[in-house]
C-alpha cells in the first residue's frame, strides 16, 4: 500500500493536486470501488491478481478514463 500510496500522490500532484493522501485513505477508496486488500507480515496490500486487473479495467472504462493500452493485455481490448 505504501508504494500505491506513493505513486497515487505522485499522479495527482502532476495534475495540480495540493492535498496529499496516506495509506488508510487510499485503502478505504480501493475497498469502496470494490478492490480487495489483503493483510500481510508488513500490513495491508492489494494483490494485482487476474481479478483485480479486469477489475481495473473495467472501472477505468466505467469512469470513461483515457488510458494507454498494450498489445499483450487481454483487458485493454
Amino acid at each position: 500500500m505504501a508504494e500505491l500510496t506513493k505513486r497515487i500522490n505522485e499522479i495527482l500532484r502532476s495534475r495540480g493536486e495540493t492535498s496529499v493522501s496516506d495509506s488508510r485513505v487510499i485503502g478505504w477508496k480501493l475497498r469502496r470501488l470494490g478492490l480487495p486488500r489483503e493483510r500481510n507480515s508488513d500490513g495491508m496490500r492489494l494483490r494485482f491478481s487476474r481479478q483485480i486487473r479486469r477489475q481495473i479495467h473495467e472501472l477505468a472504462r466505467k469512469f470513461q478514463l483515457n488510458l494507454r493500452t498494450f498489445e499483450d493485455c487481454p483487458d485493454c481490448k
